[in-house]
């Protein structure tokens, strides 16, 4: 992992070094950043959707380590903050299922979907069964 620093002067006129880091989240107060306010204002505009057509669903598309990540969930962040009173958004990864050849995959799927919403929105969903 490349790492560069450059000091910079903080506020009590302490010099601290700061870091280019390009792995993982980073901390604003140590690592030099672009801010990407309207590209983050976009990405939640577009997840809140048109409440009058339903919502929306869209994908981000990019090579590993560009941002993808990071975007949504500055994203999230901006929903949980500032709409809360709308909606309980929250992040539930798919990673840990996995499916065999002959596997339904609905029927796993639903069987995973219950408990996964329990642990990210303490929420108990009582499904029907499948047909």
């Amino acid at each position: 992992m490349l790492q560069l620093g450059l000091w910079s002067i903080i506020s009590n006129k302490e010099q601290k070094m700061r870091n280019f880091h390009s792995y993982s989240p980073i901390d604003r107060d140590d690592n030099y950043f672009v801010e990407r306010k309207e590209l983050v204002y976009q990405c939640t505009k577009q997840l809140l959707g048109n409440i009058d057509k339903g919502g929306c669903y869209f994908r981000v598309w990019g090579a590993r380590q560009t941002g993808k990540t990071w975007l949504y969930r500055q994203s999230l962040d901006e929903i949980q903050k500032n709409y809360s009173d709308q909606f309980i958004a929250g992040e539930i990864s798919m990673q840990g299922i996995v499916f065999e050849d002959n596997d339904n995959h609905t029927e796993i799927f639903f069987k995973n979907i219950t408990g996964m919403f329990k642990s990210e929105f303490s929420i108990e969903i009582n499904l029907l069964p499948l047909i």
